[in-house]
């Protein structure tokens, strides 16, 4: 029995040293990539002789990097407000409706997770080429609600099948309309999940650099296009500042997701 627990303490203890190995694995990129961003030095060096803000100034005084995170945060907003557009009623026809072929549409609405981003923005390049909005916002937009949608019927679909149905017929017979019981019931009960949904296909879309390398012109790059440029043409810290700022931008909206998840907890 002594020599059991012994084993267990043991595994325990190389379980817990794989795992720091792994998370330092993980996050020590990420930690040289933030003290080079503060770097005095022309060019990327670690450790940095000294410490400065300049490159994160060259940053916001440059417009061309300015315009890219402009044209990335407007092509994120509005891929997941036609995200969600799309799949908000298609998430309450999957999971409210009984109708023949649902579980075949439920299916077919997330084959753009089954492929390799590579191979829709190849196949969408050759269409666009046709449609002649290569290099456009329209075509860009798109691309990444096309990728960005499944994410929001996931998400919609989840918290809708976590929601009693029974409060919505309860409401229903004290004399609420559908309406009054959509707006009332079911809409405040599914909140969380619709930001977590607009969270995701905003950080999906501002992330994408794939489909972008495809799909977005040269001259009018995204944020993650106009880093691989600069990488191409010239390597200094600024690409480092950028790739931060790039990095916060994603970690801050996966904790506000985890802030929603501890929301839609309550609610179940």
């Amino acid at each position: 029995m002594i020599k059991r627990i012994q084993d267990i303490k043991v595994s325990r203890l190389l379980l817990a040293a794989f795992t720091m190995i792994v998370l330092i694995f993980i996050v020590a990129p990420i930690i040289v990539l933030t003290i080079v961003s503060f770097s005095s030095t022309n060019i990327l060096q670690f450790p940095p002789p000294e410490l400065s803000f300049r490159w994160y100034e060259s940053y916001l005084g440059d417009t061309t990097w300015r315009a890219a995170t402009v044209r990335s945060i407007i092509v994120a907003l509005l891929t997941a407000f036609f995200s969600f557009l799309i799949g908000f009623p298609a998430a309450i026809g999957i999971v409210r409706s009984n109708f023949k072929g649902k579980n075949l549409i439920r299916v077919f609405t997330l084959t753009p997770l089954a492929f390799p981003k590579i191979i829709i923005a190849i196949g969408l390049y050759f269409l666009y080429v046709k449609a002649h909005i290569v290099g456009t916002m329209v075509g860009l937009v798109i691309g990444h609600t096309l990728i960005a949608l499944p994410f929001t019927i996931l998400v919609l679909t989840a918290g809708l099948q976590g929601i009693d149905e029974r409060l919505e017929w309860a409401a229903q017979n004290l004399g609420a309309t559908q309406f009054q019981t959509f707006t009332k019931i079911t809409i405040p009960m599914l909140w969380p999940s619709i930001v977590a949904s607009l969270i995701f296909c905003f950080i999906e879309s501002f992330d994408d650099i794939i489909l972008s390398m495809f799909l977005s012109s040269v001259s009018k790059p995204t944020l993650p296009v106009q880093i691989w440029i600069s990488v191409q043409q010239w390597m200094d810290p600024t690409i480092a500042a950028v790739s931060v700022i790039l990095l916060l931008i994603t970690i801050v909206g996966l904790l506000l997701i985890s802030l929603v998840n501890k929301q839609m907890q309550k609610f179940n």
